[in-house]
């Protein structure tokens, strides 16, 4: 997310509500108790101690607060506190890893589709399915790869509170300088159309997508990927993509020949999303790859050059697939301590990413929260109905492309093996070697096959 950067910032906050607590929600709503108001006794109080990263911590803290007031007006009312600790994004799984390998275990803490498997295997997150079992009554509203991303071995270990994408976006107001009549359907067709472009001196970067190994690089080559309907492995974790043809060796040579015709600055071999998305609001970009949360600065013009000019379209490809990605709500061992703290921790899990009643409404609160004040995607389907939600997102992009792309989405392949995490940066950090012609995309492509098979021998 956009203040992802490289600097870790740890923060404790806690909260602590009697029965009358009361706070104001992110729209400034007072929270009301699920099942009618307090009887004036008090269950805890219970402490939590939650993870997450550094992205809107303020909103983070507000919506702690409306979790504290909610359970201290249920019946009978609850005493929560919850102390927050956060990390910077690219630096979370190993603060995830330090906290629980020293012991420092988290009751609750957000997480990552990537990350799942290695949690899950170390025991650092608990299948909540195993303890709540009508958490699965949420599968029927979530989309099918956020179900996917949060299931290891058969079981669901949370709730997401935030689910996107990868999106091909364009400047229209380039492509119609440049006679081009539409976006292009197909990764030669943006070849083409960027030629076109450059040859008419519009701009010297028709194309820019990240491909600094980071938290998003993985998201791009998957979505290439999928764009084409390849496959990456099996359902028994076995590589099925070639090495030397199909649809991975094809999108390496397509970064390679785009970056070797100056279609895209060499820049781009240090830049992640967050800087293709400042080039592409400058004006100088015609097509990128970006997730979805970027969406609500494209037509804005306090911060786009290109109000108005700027939409999605379906990722170019054969079969418009793309890469789906989740961000999760997850209960931590320490949660298990005793029966109020794992009640607790499940109710914050699902005030979070699940259903909650604030101020009398009963819904995705949370999620739609992020949704219509950040700008956040969700997998919970009933949002789509919501107005808000629609009205939030129609100002942005067109929204049936959207949801469109939405429907193609995967999950990333390969996640459910818990040395997932180890392998994609393997990938990241080798990747760039055929991407620059310092060596044949064949060779890389073995040598990132033989890595996973490598890893996998290692975990049986």
């Amino acid at each position: 997310m956009r203040n992802l950067k490289l600097v870790a910032v740890s923060v404790t906050v806690a909260l602590a509500f009697g029965a009358a607590g009361c706070s104001s929600s992110p729209n400034g709503s007072s929270a009301a108790a699920t099942g009618g108001s307090s009887s004036g006794q008090t269950a805890g109080p219970v402490t939590l101690t939650m993870g997450a990263w550094t992205y809107d911590t303020p909103k983070i803290q507000d919506n702690l607060k409306e979790f504290s007031a909610v359970e201290a007006q249920k019946t009978p009312a609850k005493t929560v506190n919850v102390d927050l600790s956060d990390a910077d994004f690219s630096i979370y799984n190993e603060f995830i890893a330090t906290r629980f390998s020293a012991g420092k275990g988290l009751d609750v803490f957000y997480g990552s589709d990537q990350w799942l498997s290695q949690w899950a295997a170390a025991g650092w997150a608990v299948p909540v399915e195993q303890y709540y079992p009508q958490l699965k009554d949420y599968t029927a509203d979530l989309s099918k790869s956020a179900v996917n991303a949060l299931t290891y071995k058969g079981q669901l270990y949370g709730l997401p509170y935030y689910a996107d994408a990868m999106y091909f976006v364009y400047n229209k107001k380039l492509l119609d300088a440049a006679g081009i009549s539409g976006p292009p359907t197909t990764w030669d067709q943006v070849t083409q159309d960027s030629t076109s472009i450059k040859q008419k001196g519009l701009t010297d970067t028709p194309i820019e997508i990240g491909l600094a190994a980071g938290s998003w690089l993985d998201e791009v080559l998957y979505a290439m990927v999928y764009s084409n309907g390849g496959q990456m492995f099996d359902q028994n974790l076995k590589p099925v993509f070639g090495t030397s043809s199909g649809p991975f060796y094809d999108a390496v040579q397509w970064l390679a020949a785009a970056l070797k015709n100056n279609l895209m600055p060499q820049s781009v071999l240090g830049l992640d999303a967050v800087d293709i998305e400042t080039a592409f609001l400058a004006g100088t970009v015609a097509f990128a790859i970006i997730p979805g949360y970027m969406f609500s600065d494209l037509n804005d013009p306090s911060v786009s050059k290109i109000a108005g000019s700027a939409d999605i379209a379906l990722m170019p490809g054969s079969t418009h697939g793309t890469d789906a990605y989740t961000r999760l709500v997850l209960m931590g061992k320490g949660a298990l301590e005793n029966q109020a703290t794992r009640d607790a921790a499940w109710d914050l899990v699902q005030f979070l990413g699940g259903k909650s009643t604030i101020n009398g409404v009963t819904g995705y609160n949370i999620p739609k929260s992020w949704a219509v004040d950040n700008g956040l995607g969700f997998a919970a389907t009933p949002l789509w109905n919501d107005p808000q939600v629609v009205a939030k997102f129609s100002k942005m992009v067109d929204v049936n492309t959207m949801k469109q792309q939405q429907q193609l989405a995967e999950t990333k392949q390969g996640i459910q093996a818990p040395w997932y995490s180890e392998w994609i940066s393997y990938v990241e950090q080798n990747i760039q070697n055929a991407i620059q012609g310092q060596a044949s995309t064949a060779s890389v492509l073995q040598g990132i096959q033989q890595y996973w098979l490598t890893l996998q021998s290692q975990y049986q």
